[in-house]
């Protein structure tokens, strides 16, 4: 599911990736030299399995994109925002869309100071 009564939209995402991460090493059967993973990085640990490199590329740090202006909301968010950075991190490269976005990358995730992500600009749409 997305989420349940419309809560846990962040968990039940992170869910996702880490069971279809689970499918993909040890049931699918493939082989891969590098996987690109995108958005959500809480599948890299598994992803790591399958002895590919991982490339992860950040849009914008997602512990950005919520308010936490409860305490629930900050004890919610604050294993997510940690599994976050620390899987970001087990990436071979981290890529991010613009300047601009490694900026934040380095201002949010203090603790990757030793990571410098390569800039890839998103293509354009020509359709």
């Amino acid at each position: 599911p997305r989420h349940f009564i419309y809560k846990g939209y962040a968990l039940f995402a992170y869910l996702r990736m880490i069971y279809v991460a689970f499918y993909l090493v040890f049931f699918s059967g493939m082989n891969f030299d590098v996987i690109i993973c995108d958005q959500i990085s809480a599948c890299i640990p598994i992803l790591r399995w399958a002895k590919a490199k991982i490339i992860f590329y950040c849009h914008f740090p997602d512990q950005l994109l919520t308010q936490r202006k409860t305490w629930l909301k900050k004890a919610y968010r604050w294993p997510i925002d940690t599994l976050e950075e620390k899987t970001t991190g087990m990436a071979d490269v981290v890529m991010v869309n613009s300047n601009f976005t490694a900026n934040v990358f380095h201002s949010t995730f203090q603790s990757l100071s030793h990571i410098n992500p390569s800039v890839l600009y998103p293509s354009l749409n020509f359709t």
